[in-house]
């Protein structure tokens, strides 16, 4: 490739780079697919390893932080947790599944207006989220904002 630059064939260049290129692309979801299934046999540390392959291949890959957190979670290691779910939403702050994740490890830690903000971010974005909605509410419940939860 190096070479077709020399040439000044960059039309060249640039699709043998592309060519190159798009194994990988499909590699990187691929992993993160593979995690996905390995954390349902509850095949957690090889999830965990199938998701930073992923983001290994793409490091601004939101969906793979995400579904890291979730291992990390389930895991309970809600510090990681939190740490991906935190760089899911950087990368995505959009991202509402995120963001009620977030709001989840939050909550388990005691953290309920953390939570709830994040709660409420989720729902800005999805107002329909359902789970999102009854997170809200369970974390009103423990701060004793009764008659918000009753709302919710």
């Amino acid at each position: 490739m190096p070479f077709l630059n020399a040439l000044k064939r960059f039309d060249e260049a640039l699709a043998s780079c592309d060519k190159a290129i798009a194994p990988q692309i499909g590699l990187r979801a691929a992993y993160n697919n593979r995690g996905n299934a390995l954390k349902e046999l509850k095949r957690l540390n090889t999830a965990l390893a199938s998701y930073d392959r992923a983001i290994a291949l793409k490091p601004n890959y939101p969906e793979a932080f995400n579904n890291r957190g979730n291992v990390h979670k389930e895991l309970g290691r809600l510090d990681a947790a939190l740490a991906s779910y935190d760089r899911a939403i950087a990368l995505k702050p959009d991202y509402a599944n995120a963001l009620n994740n977030r709001g989840s490890v939050l909550a388990e830690l005691d953290h309920f207006e953390d939570a709830l903000a994040s709660f409420d971010r989720a729902i800005a974005l999805k107002p329909d989220y359902a789970e999102a909605v009854s997170n809200r509410a369970y974390a009103l419940h423990k701060i004793r904002r009764l008659d918000e939860a009753l709302v919710s």
